[in-house]
């Protein structure tokens, strides 16, 4: 019970721990619970005019298109049940995200997802209303959300995955759901998950230089050289004034043998022996 207690109680001071080593996530999140309790408040008149004054449509980027391009991804426009879903989506991919990449890459990661797949959304938006395929009510709806930063988070993170057929794979599989569920909904906003995945994906370069190499086979360990043996000296005179090998031999063979107990007319006699 005391282990229990223990663990329990150590708990909350290291997930706190892990928390705090991501910023950036903790003050993000913070932002977008201080809007989504201002929505809560206010009626649903004025709820609406904020979102619509925050939101990146082809009206406010005519106007205001910095504000409206920073302004949008601190808005949720769901129910609170999916706020609190793309809250704990956020958590989940952010946290290991900015621990991976640090807070500045991070930060340029999430805001190029964003704002870049919200360009490449208008573009196509625009096109299709010169065609005529798109209601112009379009120009002044409502849109914001934090999707498109969060999927190009998770399109990002997936270059933590070990081997690089897993990150393509999962890229692939990613890749063909958001463009299923394009094609069956037919939203701008769906054109946009698909975009900023892919941009987060894309955004290889901001991977730190380390996981950035490619993976590659350990070498085999070396193998131990063998020995070369020496080339035979009989016969070889030796250079001036050096002693021949077979002095060296006799020399070194004096200096290994120890000294020796000989017996000799009922007297012992230590003499030094020599080995031939």
């Amino acid at each position: 019970m005391e282990i229990e207690r223990d663990v329990l109680g150590r708990a909350p001071a290291q997930v706190w721990g892990y928390l705090r080593t991501a910023p950036g996530t903790l003050i993000y999140l913070f932002t977008l619970q201080v809007t989504q309790l201002t929505l809560d408040t206010v009626d649903d008149h004025l709820g609406q005019r904020l979102l619509i004054s925050e939101s990146t449509n082809l009206f406010n980027m005519a106007r205001v298109p910095v504000q409206v391009l920073i302004g949008s991804a601190f808005w949720i426009d769901s129910s609170t049940l999916v706020s609190c879903g793309a809250l704990a989506a956020l958590l989940a991919v952010l946290v290991p995200l900015e621990r991976w990449l640090g807070t500045g890459r991070w930060l340029v990661a999430l805001a190029t997802g964003h704002i870049g797949a919200t360009l490449l959304t208008l573009v196509v938006t625009t096109c299709l209303l010169r065609h005529g395929l798109l209601s112009p009510a379009v120009a002044h709806a409502a849109d914001v959300g934090v999707s498109y930063a969060l999927l190009a988070g998770f399109g990002l993170l997936l270059h933590r995955l070990p081997r690089r057929r897993y990150r393509l794979v999962v890229a692939v599989l990613a890749t063909v759901v958001l463009a299923v569920v394009l094609v069956k909904d037919q939203e701008i906003a769906d054109l946009g998950h698909l975009l900023g995945f892919l941009i987060g994906f894309g955004l290889f370069p901001l991977v730190p230089r380390g996981d950035r190499a490619a993976a590659v086979a350990a070498p085999a360990p070396a193998a131990t050289p063998a020995a070369v043996p020496l080339p035979r000296t009989a016969g070889v005179p030796s250079p001036a004034g050096a002693p021949s090998p077979a002095a060296v031999r006799r020399s070194a063979a004096r200096q290994l043998a120890g000294p020796a107990l000989t017996v000799a007319n009922g007297q012992i006699h230590l003499t030094a022996s020599e080995k031939s």
